[in-house]
């Protein structure tokens, strides 16, 4: 049975973009976060090729960043944000790690 757990509204202006509808499933891990600002952050890592995107529509859902070792550089975000976001890359990279999918690199 395929249900969604999670339905989120988009919280941000127009101007913001067209928010992310991301593929799930056993190939990606993905996770949400809300600041306390109401502003919403989506994380998506490709557990085959262990790349890895954010996305937070206070920058604009249209143009993802890039994630390397749970750091958005070209992206300013407060403390929670780099805690969640280190936290979720960690736990992405280890069950990628304990699934075998590492290509050696």
């Amino acid at each position: 049975m395929n249900e969604n757990v999670l339905s989120v509204l988009n919280n941000h202006i127009e101007a913001s973009g067209k928010a992310p509808n991301r593929k799930t499933g056993s190939g990606f891990y993905t996770s949400y976060f809300e600041n306390w600002h109401g502003e919403q952050l989506v994380f998506q890592f490709d557990l085959k090729t262990g790349k890895a995107k954010l996305w937070h529509g206070d920058h604009s859902w249209e143009h993802p960043v890039a994630v390397k070792g749970g750091l958005a550089p070209t992206l300013i975000i407060d403390a929670e944000e780099q805690a969640w976001l280190l936290l979720v890359w960690r736990l992405a990279d280890r069950i990628r790690n304990e699934r075998g999918l590492y290509s050696g690199a």
